[in-house]
């Protein structure tokens, strides 16, 4: 991270309150789903079927949705985020700054061959975001003690992009999984739902917000603080690029209108056996087969299923830090740690911790 103040390059008195910055992170994520299995008993010699239920979620004839059954980690740069902000009150212990900013994502689109990929940023999104910072001062003689309140409110607009999301269909959780069968394919002739049912997508993700509220105590040189910050994400929304849709399974003349959830059996269809759907079947139960080949259609699919819900995060944090101030030079040193609540779509209750370092000159 690097930031410039422009009044020492610049002397307009306008433009010597802004300051730019730019970010460059470099991320390591790894995900783990430490996936268990008990108490399998396999009793069945039918062809097709998996030996466990691991290899059941991993199966190599699916190109999307799968479970990876073990540790995967990436390290790459996130993003390049610029920034610009302009202080319009900074006298003692009072602050008053806003600041604008453009993120560019370096990484890759989420990958859709599997479920849980580790991911760097936000799924290559676009981001456009603004902040304002408040500081007041709560006590009269600042000399030796200073105890002040802060506010952050910061607020980030993602731009929509292209994807690969794997539908469910309505009403039927999990039907992904199932298997489907082209309308007149012959006896045994499936496909696996991830397949089907993963399709190019419009994804719009809207933005996040971050506001945070607390207390610093400083004590020269050193700054203690003790904070509360709430995250909210509004979730995604997706559609359909393209209409008729488009899957390595079907053309665009037919779309979702040619396959059928695969039944047991067969019916006879003009003189020839074909594989029989069962429409009324789910996740949990393959339902009975139907009378004659019965479709699913794009207004089938729930596009629900295929999106990131909302979230909202509570995190409480406490840090300490020490500043020196030279002739030519200013450094500071400081630690962290903190314990996050979720609410709502959130991850697990975590803590963490976290060191800085930094200098002026």
């Amino acid at each position: 991270m690097y930031n410039q103040d422009l009044k020492n390059l610049i002397d307009i008195s306008f433009i010597k309150e802004w300051g730019i910055g730019v970010e460059f992170p470099i991320l390591i994520v790894e995900n783990n789903l430490n996936l268990c299995q008990y108490d399998l008993q396999t009793t069945t010699t039918e062809l097709n079927r998996q030996p466990d239920i691991i290899s059941a979620l991993n199966q190599c004839d699916w190109k999307y949705a799968r479970w990876r059954p073990h540790a995967k980690s990436i390290i790459r740069p996130e993003k390049l985020k610029f920034t610009a902000g302009r202080s319009l009150m900074h006298r003692d212990y009072f602050q008053l700054t806003s600041s604008m900013s453009f993120s560019i994502p370096l990484t890759k689109k989420p990958n859709p061959k599997y479920l849980f990929n580790p991911v760097v940023g936000l799924d290559r999104h676009t981001g456009m975001g603004g902040a304002v910072t408040m500081q007041v001062l709560l006590n009269r003689n600042p000399e030796r003690i200073a105890w002040s309140f802060f506010l952050n409110l910061e607020g980030t607009f993602f731009i929509r992009n292209i994807q690969h999301r794997t539908y469910d269909l309505k009403d039927k959780p999990f039907s992904r999984y199932m298997l489907y069968t082209r309308k007149n394919s012959a006896p045994g002739e499936v496909i696996p739902g991830a397949n089907l049912l993963t399709l190019e997508s419009v994804v719009r993700p809207y933005g996040v917000a971050d506001f945070s509220v607390g207390w610093r105590i400083n004590v020269a040189p050193f700054e203690f603080e003790l904070g509360y910050d709430l995250f909210g994400f509004g979730g995604e929304k997706v559609r359909l690029r393209s209409t008729p849709i488009e899957s390595p399974f079907n053309r665009r003349c037919g779309g979702l209108n040619e396959f059928g959830i695969a039944g047991s059996g067969t019916i006879l269809e003009c003189g020839k056996l074909i594989q029989a759907t069962a429409s009324q079947s789910t996740i949990s139960c393959q339902a009975a087969d139907d009378p004659e080949f019965v479709t699913i259609c794009e207004n089938d699919l729930d596009l629900c299923s295929a999106a990131a819900g909302s979230i909202l995060n509570h995190k409480a944090h406490f840090a300490a830090g020490i500043e020196h101030m030279g002739d030519h030079m200013d450094g500071f040193g400081g630690f962290g740690c903190f314990v996050e609540f979720p609410q709502k779509n959130a991850s697990l209750a975590n803590w963490g911790f976290w060191i800085k370092l930094g200098g002026a000159f």
